[in-house]
């Protein structure tokens, strides 16, 4: 199995090379570039507009909407097949939510209960949490006596949450949908995940997300992302065929990340 993450590195390692060390790319003196943005090949990279998805896009955009009034958002689950947008149309979603606070956490780099609120912490508070020894109940009050300070939302956001296992995700959204009893704070979760994810009765009563479907990239489309990460890449300086070759692969294999 192709390990997208590392096969995107050795890539962008290698173009790097290329950019600086071979006699094919120049400097200043006004001479040929072979590539114009080095960014646009990383595997991380996040596009300024997200081609396709408008209708994801709005649909996450009112359902978040509340918060910027410190009222309660609508709860979200992200669904569709690995590269099809998910991810970049949250990040660039959050953006439009700077008025109340965020906090994105990627879930394969804290897959424990108290990993996770210890990120919410650091994004509401401002610092790092302590790393073990302390009760997460302190984090958990600490982050929801913030909020009812700056009388501010939150939006919590969980990329790839099936990574964690089902017992620590009941547990945490648990906690998080039900502060609003406690505390009386606002705040909304936003779950990303490649398929359903299974919640106990209770939870599922609470969380009531909003799917939001995330469809496979036709031919057409691919074709359109890839051509235009070229033409920012090579500054427009690419063989049209060669994006139709990359573009069919990673067709083929259903994966945008490939090209």
């Amino acid at each position: 199995m192709i390990n997208i993450k590392s096969y995107k590195q050795f890539l962008k390692n290698l173009i790097e090379y290329w950019y600086h060390e071979t006699k094919f790319c120049y400097g200043r003196g006004g001479k040929l570039k072979l590539l114009s943005d080095l960014n646009v090949f990383d595997a991380e990279y996040i596009p300024e507009v997200v081609h396709f998805r408008d209708r994801q896009i709005s649909s996450l955009l009112a359902n978040l909407e509340p918060a910027l009034r410190n009222s309660s958002p609508v709860n979200s689950l992200l669904v569709g097949p690995p590269s099809t947008g998910k991810t970049c149309v949250l990040l660039r979603v959050l953006e439009e939510f700077g008025d109340c606070y965020t906090a994105y956490i990627r879930c394969p780099l804290a897959v424990s209960a108290y990993r996770v609120m210890a990120r919410i912490f650091e994004s509401v508070c401002g610092h790092q949490a302590p790393q073990t020894g302390y009760p997460m109940v302190k984090l958990y009050d600490a982050v929801c006596d913030r909020l009812i300070r700056d009388g501010k939302a939150l939006i919590v956001a969980l990329d790839e949450i099936r990574v964690i296992e089902v017992k620590v995700i009941n547990e945490l959204l648990d906690i998080l949908l039900r502060v609003e009893e406690e505390y009386g704070v606002k705040v909304g979760v936003v779950a990303v995940s490649h398929e359903s994810i299974r919640l106990n009765p209770a939870v599922q009563a609470v969380f009531q997300a909003d799917v939001i479907h995330f469809p496979l990239y036709s031919y057409e489309e691919m074709h359109f992302i890839l051509a235009e990460r070229a033409r920012k890449g090579f500054g427009g300086k690419f063989e049209p065929d060669a994006v139709e070759r990359v573009a069919e692969y990673a067709f083929r294999h259903s994966d945008l990340r490939l090209g």
